[in-house]
């Protein structure tokens, strides 16, 4: 048995799943269980908790109107960060150098 090509498969569902949440929003698992060609719902539930845990914030919504989506993450825009900084003024340097850090690793 092929062992690289089974965690390539599943790595490959991932980013599958990951793009059709971003392009579409809510998605129900049976949706999803048909966009990605899976023979159950559970794997999308394993590629849930595996997106999770590689830091995608992926929301499960139950009832009628339920499924999964995916949320962005959210950073602050540069105009943002420079009127902060004017705010704050020189003496908080470090603070306002640690949030373009932060927001840069967001971005990415």
């Amino acid at each position: 048995m092929d062992y690289g090509y089974i965690k390539t498969r599943k790595l490959e569902n991932c980013l599958k799943m990951i793009e059709l949440l971003k392009k579409n929003g809510r998605m129900k698992t049976s949706e999803l269980v048909e966009s990605l060609n899976l023979s159950s719902k559970r794997s999308v539930n394993y590629y849930k908790h595996t997106l999770i845990f590689l830091g995608y914030d992926i929301v499960s919504y139950g009832g009628y109107e339920g499924g999964l989506e995916y949320i962005p993450p959210e950073y602050l825009e540069d105009e943002e960060l420079t009127l902060i900084s004017e705010k704050l003024g020189w003496e908080n340097s470090k603070l306002i150098e640690k949030l373009k850090r932060i927001n840069k690793k967001v971005k990415s």
